[in-house]
């Protein structure tokens, strides 16, 4: 789940993160696969980077446009859409909130976990009136998934897409040319028997490589190589170990020292990961496994879960720990609540140091959360969706003499007619995408008095 600022005391680059550059051709069979992610790990992404005018540009002629213009600005009287792409072409857009209200001029990412997925969806909406609603007319479709697809996943700089098949395969597919927004099938190979339910990328300065969840419950790494005797290809590089449990979720996350990982079980446990080598994806030991609960001394040994969601704090910083927030949908109520867990570098170890649920939704089943990136804000902002509707919480910085950080409920949010699958902020922590098995994605921002409220609904086109 995602969660969205309420403030903006100043809109300032910090926590910004710019795409990383493209990737010109592939590397020769002389230089090792290695070398290149030596290289990538010696000059990853900086953290922090100064936005000018200039920056404006988009990725080419037709396809993404990307708008690094400041974050948020008063809404014009004009409507504009500007370089739809795969997920929204399908999409009918309608405008629902006061014409007072701010909408970011930057681009929203959507996922649509659906099986059968047709489009999946990242799109970039440029809005300047709240006034009527508007009938998108759609370009000719970028790309086609196969029949059968049932997940999907962009990488960092949305010029690849994975998409995950009912008969176990792996597809990905690849923008060849930068001045055009087709995309072209790659690379096709068979990761499981079983259907694949959850691809995610992992962040780019370590390599190629993608996680993938099985029906089975397996959890599978998968990185492309070049080989002299093959040339590329993908190659399993890690399977990790599954005892009785099933993995539900996994998210990587870029830590102090190593990346992380962090998977959720279906009986409540939540195991982190961290890669040993830098150089080397296969090699990962276990950090740290525990449940998802505040008292750390509860046992739960029966419990079943149907889902669980990761969401990982995007910033990156040498001062601030390691954390996350995690929920459950289980039969065991203390597992659901979402939690927020940071890595305590004094003692080694993973604690919770808040809970984001009022006393009388404890018990509730979570479906997704999200954690909004912060752009200079004194807090924190996380979403959490439940039957109830989509919260949106705030996560104070400075603990308490027991350790644990104030949370306050800002807004609960209701709109989607059945359960919510997914939710994402935009790259600002100012716009929140939902979607779920309605079909429809919405779009959710607060005003400048700190009200939440609906921005955008973007249904299905019949």
């Amino acid at each position: 789940m995602v969660s969205k600022s309420l403030s903006m005391p100043h809109l300032s680059d910090h926590g910004r993160r710019l795409p990383p550059p493209q990737s010109s051709k592939k590397p020769t069979s002389k230089l090792s696969c290695s070398f290149h992610r030596l290289i990538r790990t010696v000059f990853r992404p900086t953290k922090r980077s100064n936005i000018t005018d200039n920056d404006d540009a988009s990725f080419g002629k037709e396809g993404f446009y990307v708008d690094r213009s400041p974050g948020i600005s008063t809404t014009p009287d004009v409507s504009e859409f500007d370089g739809l792409s795969p997920e929204m072409r399908s999409f009918q857009l309608t405008r629902t909130a006061s014409d007072d209200s701010l909408l970011p001029l930057n681009y929203s990412i959507v996922r649509r976990r659906e099986f059968g997925l047709s489009h999946p969806a990242k799109a970039h909406v440029r809005t300047k009136s709240l006034s009527h609603p508007l009938d998108i007319e759609m370009d000719k479709p970028i790309l086609t998934l196969d029949k059968g697809t049932r997940c999907t996943a962009w990488n960092y700089s949305g010029q690849r897409l994975a998409a995950g098949l009912a008969d176990g395969s792996l597809v990905v597919y690849d923008s060849m040319d930068p001045a055009s927004s087709a995309f072209t099938c790659t690379s096709r190979f068979k990761v499981q028997d079983s259907s694949i339910l959850k691809v995610v990328w992992v962040p780019p300065e370590y390599g190629d490589a993608v996680a993938c969840i099985s029906a089975d419950g397996t959890l599978s790494l998968w990185e492309e190589v070049m080989e002299d005797s093959e040339g590329h290809h993908w190659k399993m590089c890690k399977s990790f170990d599954r005892s009785t449990s099933q993995v539900l979720d996994v998210q990587f996350g870029d830590g102090q020292t190593c990346l992380k990982l962090v998977a959720a079980y279906s009986d409540g446990h939540i195991k982190v990961y961290e890669l040993l080598d830098t150089l080397e994806l296969e090699k990962w030991q276990l950090q740290a496994e525990f449940q998802n609960v505040i008292d750390l001394v509860s046992k739960f040994g029966n419990a079943s879960c149907l889902s669980a969601s990761i969401s990982w704090n995007p910033q990156r910083s040498e001062v601030q720990q390691s954390s996350f927030v995690l929920g459950f949908s289980s039969n065991t109520p203390p597992l659901n609540s979402p939690k927020v867990w940071e890595f305590d570098l004094d003692h080694q170890r993973w604690l919770p140091v808040a809970e984001l649920s009022l006393p009388e939704d404890k018990s509730d089943q979570v479906y997704a959360v999200s954690w909004a990136p912060n752009i200079g804000r004194p807090y924190e902002l996380i979403a959490v969706a439940t039957q109830k509707g989509i919260s949106i919480w705030h996560l104070g910085s400075n603990p308490d003499p027991d350790g644990r950080l104030s949370v306050q409920r800002v807004a609960l949010l209701s709109g989607h007619d059945s359960e919510v699958w997914e939710m994402e902020w935009d790259m600002s922590g100012m716009t929140l995408a939902s979607t779920g098995s309605d079909g429809v994605v919405r779009l959710w921002q607060s005003n400048v008095n700190g009200e939440w409220h609906e921005q955008a609904v973007l249904t299905p086109a019949s």
